[in-house]
Protein backbone atom coordinates (compact mmCIF):
# COMPACT_ATOMS: atom_id res chain seq x y z
CA UNK A 1 0.00 0.00 0.00
CA UNK A 2 1.17 3.49 -0.65
CA UNK A 3 0.30 6.70 1.03
CA UNK A 4 1.82 9.41 3.10
CA UNK A 5 3.24 12.59 1.74
CA UNK A 6 6.07 13.81 -0.37
CA UNK A 7 8.69 15.70 1.60
CA UNK A 8 11.65 17.54 0.14
CA UNK A 9 14.96 17.29 1.96
CA UNK A 10 16.84 20.56 2.37
CA UNK A 11 20.64 20.68 2.44
CA UNK A 12 22.10 22.06 5.66
CA UNK A 13 25.03 24.25 4.52
CA UNK A 14 26.98 23.67 7.75
CA UNK A 15 26.83 19.86 7.78
CA UNK A 16 26.47 19.49 3.99
CA UNK A 17 23.70 16.95 4.69
CA UNK A 18 20.16 16.76 3.43
CA UNK A 19 17.77 16.61 6.37
CA UNK A 20 14.04 16.11 6.85
CA UNK A 21 11.56 14.96 9.50
CA UNK A 22 9.93 11.56 9.05
CA UNK A 23 7.37 9.48 10.94
CA UNK A 24 8.34 6.28 12.75
CA UNK A 25 8.14 3.14 10.64
CA UNK A 26 8.98 2.27 7.08
CA UNK A 27 9.52 5.11 4.62
CA UNK A 28 10.81 5.23 1.08
CA UNK A 29 13.46 7.70 -0.01
CA UNK A 30 13.90 8.61 -3.64
CA UNK A 31 16.67 10.81 -5.02
CA UNK A 32 15.66 13.00 -7.94
CA UNK A 33 18.55 14.75 -9.61
CA UNK A 34 20.20 14.92 -13.00
CA UNK A 35 23.71 15.06 -11.50
CA UNK A 36 23.97 11.54 -10.03
CA UNK A 37 23.19 8.09 -11.34
CA UNK A 38 21.17 6.98 -8.29
CA UNK A 39 18.33 9.21 -9.42
CA UNK A 40 14.93 7.55 -9.64
CA UNK A 41 15.77 4.53 -7.48
CA UNK A 42 13.88 4.09 -4.23
CA UNK A 43 15.50 3.11 -0.93
CA UNK A 44 13.32 1.71 1.87
CA UNK A 45 14.30 2.70 5.41
CA UNK A 46 12.93 1.72 8.83
CA UNK A 47 12.80 4.92 10.90
CA UNK A 48 13.16 4.61 14.69
CA UNK A 49 12.90 7.27 17.41
CA UNK A 50 15.65 9.89 17.40
CA UNK A 51 18.07 10.76 14.67
CA UNK A 52 18.39 8.28 11.79
CA UNK A 53 21.28 8.55 9.36
CA UNK A 54 20.79 7.14 5.88
CA UNK A 55 23.56 7.09 3.31
CA UNK A 56 22.66 6.94 -0.37
CA UNK A 57 25.64 5.88 -2.47
CA UNK A 58 25.72 7.85 -5.69
CA UNK A 59 28.14 8.36 -8.53
CA UNK A 60 28.45 11.62 -10.41
CA UNK A 61 27.39 11.29 -14.02
CA UNK A 62 30.03 11.69 -16.70
CA UNK A 63 30.04 11.60 -20.47
CA UNK A 64 30.00 13.95 -23.47
CA UNK A 65 28.55 17.49 -23.61
CA UNK A 66 27.81 18.46 -27.22
CA UNK A 67 27.56 22.09 -28.33
CA UNK A 68 26.40 23.12 -31.81
CA UNK A 69 27.71 26.16 -33.67
CA UNK A 70 26.81 27.80 -36.96
CA UNK A 71 29.81 30.01 -37.62
CA UNK A 72 30.16 32.10 -34.46
CA UNK A 73 26.52 31.56 -33.43
CA UNK A 74 25.39 29.02 -30.86
CA UNK A 75 22.70 26.68 -32.18
CA UNK A 76 20.23 25.65 -29.49
CA UNK A 77 19.37 21.95 -29.36
CA UNK A 78 15.86 21.16 -30.48
CA UNK A 79 14.11 18.46 -28.49
CA UNK A 80 13.85 16.10 -31.48
CA UNK A 81 17.54 16.31 -32.46
CA UNK A 82 19.61 13.33 -31.35
CA UNK A 83 23.20 12.54 -30.52
CA UNK A 84 24.51 9.11 -29.49
CA UNK A 85 27.79 7.56 -28.35
CA UNK A 86 29.15 4.05 -28.77
CA UNK A 87 32.27 2.65 -27.12
CA UNK A 88 35.38 2.28 -29.26
CA UNK A 89 37.15 0.40 -26.50
CA UNK A 90 35.83 -1.01 -23.24
CA UNK A 91 32.36 -2.06 -22.21
CA UNK A 92 30.77 1.29 -21.47
CA UNK A 93 27.42 2.25 -22.89
CA UNK A 94 25.16 5.24 -23.11
CA UNK A 95 23.08 5.81 -20.01
CA UNK A 96 20.85 8.44 -21.56
CA UNK A 97 20.80 12.13 -22.34
CA UNK A 98 20.60 15.15 -20.07
CA UNK A 99 19.51 18.55 -21.24
CA UNK A 100 21.46 21.68 -20.50
CA UNK A 101 20.98 25.14 -21.85
CA UNK A 102 22.61 25.26 -25.30
CA UNK A 103 24.01 21.70 -25.06
CA UNK A 104 23.08 18.03 -25.06
CA UNK A 105 24.80 15.82 -22.50
CA UNK A 106 25.11 12.09 -23.08
CA UNK A 107 25.90 10.11 -19.93
CA UNK A 108 27.98 6.93 -20.12
CA UNK A 109 28.51 4.06 -17.70
CA UNK A 110 32.30 3.72 -18.02
CA UNK A 111 35.18 6.02 -18.93
CA UNK A 112 36.90 5.35 -22.25
CA UNK A 113 36.92 6.25 -25.91
CA UNK A 114 33.53 6.74 -27.54
CA UNK A 115 32.38 7.47 -31.08
CA UNK A 116 30.03 10.45 -31.05
CA UNK A 117 27.30 10.55 -33.70
CA UNK A 118 25.11 13.63 -34.16
CA UNK A 119 22.11 12.80 -36.34
CA UNK A 120 21.40 14.98 -39.37
CA UNK A 121 20.04 18.36 -38.38
CA UNK A 122 17.59 19.96 -40.85
CA UNK A 123 19.25 22.65 -42.96
CA UNK A 124 22.79 21.41 -42.30
CA UNK A 125 25.11 18.89 -43.98
CA UNK A 126 25.53 15.52 -42.32
CA UNK A 127 29.10 14.67 -41.24
CA UNK A 128 29.03 14.51 -37.50
CA UNK A 129 31.16 11.60 -36.26
CA UNK A 130 33.99 12.06 -33.83
CA UNK A 131 35.97 10.02 -31.31
CA UNK A 132 35.88 11.43 -27.79
CA UNK A 133 37.80 10.48 -24.64
CA UNK A 134 35.59 10.40 -21.53
CA UNK A 135 37.23 10.54 -18.11
CA UNK A 136 35.53 9.46 -14.86
CA UNK A 137 33.50 12.18 -13.15
CA UNK A 138 33.83 14.62 -16.07
CA UNK A 139 31.88 15.71 -19.10
CA UNK A 140 34.04 16.10 -22.19
CA UNK A 141 32.95 19.21 -24.09
CA UNK A 142 32.69 18.82 -27.86
CA UNK A 143 31.75 21.62 -30.23
CA UNK A 144 30.29 20.53 -33.56
CA UNK A 145 30.71 23.18 -36.25
CA UNK A 146 27.66 22.85 -38.49
CA UNK A 147 27.80 23.54 -42.22
CA UNK A 148 24.69 24.87 -43.94
CA UNK A 149 23.29 22.96 -46.90
CA UNK A 150 23.59 24.79 -50.22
Amino acid sequence: ASGGSLEVAVRDPQSNRFEFLAPLGRIEIQLRTTRYDHSGRTTAVEVSAGRNDVVLRVRKWFGVRVHLRDGESVVNWEREWRATVRPVDGSGESAGPLREENARCICVTEPGVYRLHVEKIPGYRFHHFREVIVRPGEFTDVTVQLERED
